[in-house]
């Protein structure tokens, strides 16, 4: 009884510090649209990818158009992927710190409720495929060996599809999407269209 006291007491601290850290978060996938014009295009995107990565973030995709003719009609569109810890300190940095802003708009989408359930169904795939696994040591004839192998082909795909999904999720949540748009002095400013959502 002493060494469970013991146990307990010095268990106790560990186990409301992790309380404390797991406590209601939410999943937000942060994303925004950043638009600049730079008096060098090419080296305003290189300084936002650098700004980035000094963070740890990324450049998922960058594209160009420029005509050598006419450099200052130049126009560059990169997608930068930001920690979300440092989301809107970056975004402030890239929004004052590449040129002159002429827009900024921010999307804020909570996934609490579908990160939740994709987790729930991973960890359900999981308990069904243990349990098959089970009746399969079991099964008599050929027939049942064959059917229960046929549920745990199935179980194990559907996990497969959940979980890519919960890693999709897991990196939404944890890098903040911004699309930045770097205008050239004299470049046409891109109209966004919104997307209609799905019906």
């Amino acid at each position: 009884a002493g060494s469970q006291a013991a146990k307990s007491a010095t268990g106790q601290p560990a186990n409301a510090g992790t309380t404390a850290r797991l406590g209601p978060a939410s999943d937000i996938i942060y994303t925004a649209q950043l638009t600049v014009r730079a008096a060098n295009v090419s080296s305003a995107a290189a300084r936002a990818a650098q700004i980035t990565g000094a963070v740890g973030g990324y450049v998922s995709n960058e594209t160009t158009s420029a005509d050598p003719d006419h450099p200052s009609q130049a126009i560059a569109t990169v997608q930068l992927k930001i920690p979300v810890a440092s989301y809107q300190f970056i975004l402030g940095q890239l929004a004052g710190g590449l040129g002159t802003q002429l827009s900024l708009q921010e999307q804020a989408q909570d996934v609490t409720q579908q990160v939740a359930d994709v987790n729930s169904q991973v960890a359900s795939d999981q308990a069904a495929i243990v349990q098959l696994r089970a009746l399969l040591a079991h099964a008599g004839s050929v027939g049942d060996l064959l059917n229960v192998q046929n549920q745990i082909n199935n179980e194990e795909s559907a996990l497969e599809a959940m979980q890519a999904q919960q890693r999709a999720l897991s990196h939404e949540t944890s890098y903040a999407t911004v699309t930045l748009t770097i205008l050239g002095p004299k470049a046409k400013p891109v109209v966004h269209h919104p997307k209609a959502p799905p019906s």
